[in-house]
């Protein structure tokens, strides 16, 4: 569905009349916070992207955690995990003043931890179930920015998980990332500034 969402916008951009280039309308390197399904449940996290005409290359980092998930059969669990990774971006076009359209592919390091609790009939006994993953994670899918601001977008990244755990397996691999990127440049010289003027 992700990679069909891709395609339509794509198709619909370059026909459509107030299409125009998305060059040069980024600064160089951005930060921002992020708040999405990355892993398995909704939780936050953070992006630094540098970007050069129609290209975006972005490492990101996030967590998220499920409490007292029930199974249906006694057990229940508490999960958190953890992505770090990178990702690659392209611009197809800006539509407007304030939209722009694009698609995103990214692969991460997924690593989780299940604590589980469940009642043995056998042994009459409640038992202790503790296990860790580490597997690869790749996403694709469309991504959509808007202009909040000069220098201030928000990007919101709907995709498709693809791998062996947790976060590919629940919700179909539903994935989805809303994030608030600024210019890191003039963001850092704004903090110097107010930095210096409290000194004095």
């Amino acid at each position: 569905m992700a990679l069909a969402l891709a395609a339509f916008l794509a198709v619909a951009c370059m026909n459509g009349p107030a299409v125009k280039s998305p060059e040069s309308e980024l600064p160089p390197i951005e930060v921002g916070m992020l708040a999405g399904r990355d892993g398995v449940a909704f939780g936050p996290g953070i992006v630094l992207q540098g970007n050069l005409q129609r290209l975006g290359l972005y490492g990101f980092a996030g967590i998220s955690s499920i409490s007292a998930y029930s199974t249906g059969d006694g057990a229940k669990a508490n999960l958190r995990d953890r992505t770090v990774g990178f990702g690659l971006q392209y611009r197809i076009a800006r539509i407007g003043k304030r939209f722009a359209i694009g698609t995103f592919g990214q692969a991460a390091y997924y690593s989780s931890h299940v604590h589980a609790t469940y009642f043995d009939p056998d042994h009459t006994a409640s038992v202790d179930y503790r296990a860790s993953d580490r597997d690869p994670l790749v996403t694709i899918g469309p991504e959509i920015d808007y202009k909040i601001a000069k220098r201030v977008r928000l990007a919101i990244r709907p995709g498709k998980h693809f791998g062996e755990n947790f976060a590919a397996q629940r919700v179909g691999g539903f994935s989805i990332n809303v994030g608030v990127l600024v210019d890191a440049h003039s963001t850092g010289t704004n903090v110097a500034k107010a930095f210096k003027k409290f000194l004095r």
